[in-house]
């Protein structure tokens, strides 16, 4: 799918870039649940799923592997449960990739909305 890029895209995908990452250094999110909506927020593609494929394919190369080593030199990650995470991650993003690429926008959309309300309160009272 084709994009038209223009001058405020570049800064609206600047700024999600900063915020993502400042987000996920401090925190270790900023993948969707971050990255999507801020595309959203500064209109950068019409669909959900050109945002989706967008950002996941941004965090192919750098993933935080400087945060990630900043962490694992303090002694803060578990490598046998994060290899295995990935593992799982990967699988399940792929089989559910399949899905979500034949079905209608506003059903993510809806899917995605309701997980991050979710998430976010579950977040605010637990934590």
């Amino acid at each position: 799918m084709k994009h038209q890029h223009n001058m405020y895209d570049l800064f609206g995908l600047t700024v999600t870039g900063i915020i993502s990452g400042l987000f996920a250094g401090f925190v270790g999110a900023g993948a969707e649940i971050l990255i999507v909506p801020l595309l959203t927020l500064f209109s950068i593609f019409d669909s959900i799923k050109l945002r989706i494929g967008t950002s996941l394919f941004m965090l192919l190369p750098p993933i935080g592997i400087f945060a990630v080593r900043e962490f694992y030199k303090k002694g803060f990650v578990d490598i046998t449960y994060a290899i295995y995470l990935a593992v799982v991650f990967t699988l399940f993003s792929y089989l559910s990739s399949l899905y979500s690429v034949n079905i209608d926008d506003s059903i993510i959309n809806i899917i995605f909305s309701v997980f991050t309300i979710i998430a976010g309160i579950y977040m605010l009272i637990t934590h």
